[in-house]
């Protein structure tokens, strides 16, 4: 939006955008113009600072989150739901000693939501041994296939929580969002019937970790999520 020579109406429009504009709205550097980012306003948004477990007392909860801005809670959610509660690793610092029986959960700022993933094999890369834990295929059910998720639910945008497949992160992302895997995988067949082209496949869109299990070292991950 060009403001530098604005008249009228859009002049009025530009004096107001600093206070009423949305989230996916800025204002450009070194400039009175305005720009749409989508996600810009995430870059800094439940960036910490982070309270996290130095595992002095508990080796097995190094890495562990604790608190965000001071608050344990993420204040998106259902209000002092497991939803929105504060906890795991923040994809860089995981506790040693993992066995195959073990669930990791990692928070990820980008959609406000903590993910479980669970050990799906061993692996090999470049010769080193490590773990490799894949995303719940539960983390998206409807609340009819997996009751834990009725706290993503809100007043209002829970029009998605009969669905499989799609949750609406419109709280989290200032804007309309409802997220999914890609290509809708694991989705209602209607989702994945809404547009041409969607081939849906486990290996290319569900998320892994590749972790070496002695020292809890991050080897490789694949994060891979579709907004829609």
């Amino acid at each position: 939006l060009h403001c530098a020579d604005a008249e009228g109406t859009a002049a009025m429009v530009c004096n107001a955008l600093p206070e009423y504009a949305p989230p996916t709205i800025r204002k450009l550097e070194n400039s009175s113009d305005f720009a749409f980012s989508f996600l810009a306003h995430k870059i800094n948004n439940l960036r910490g600072p982070y309270e996290e477990n130095r595992g002095m007392r508990d080796i097995l909860q190094v890495g562990n989150l604790m608190k965000l801005n001071n608050k344990t809670q993420l204040g998106m959610w259902q209000p002092d739901s497991q939803c929105d509660q504060l906890h795991g690793s923040d994809t860089q610092t995981f506790p040693p000693f993992l066995h195959s029986t073990d669930s990791i959960a990692i928070f990820i700022s980008d959609i406000c939501q903590v993910l479980s993933l669970y050990f799906e094999n061993e692996d090999y890369l470049q010769g080193l041994l490590v773990y490799k834990f894949i995303l719940s295929e539960q983390w998206l059910n409807s609340v009819a296939n997996n009751t834990e998720n009725s706290c993503y639910c809100l007043e209002g945008k829970d029009q998605f929580c009969q669905h499989n497949g799609v949750r609406d992160i419109s709280q989290c992302m200032k804007a309309p969002v409802v997220m999914s895997l890609p290509h809708f995988y694991l989705g209602d067949p209607e989702f994945r019937n809404y547009a041409r082209g969607m081939r849906p496949h486990r290996d290319s869109h569900t998320s892994a970790l590749y972790i070496e299990p002695q020292t809890g070292t991050p080897v490789k991950a694949a994060k891979r999520i579709q907004f829609n």
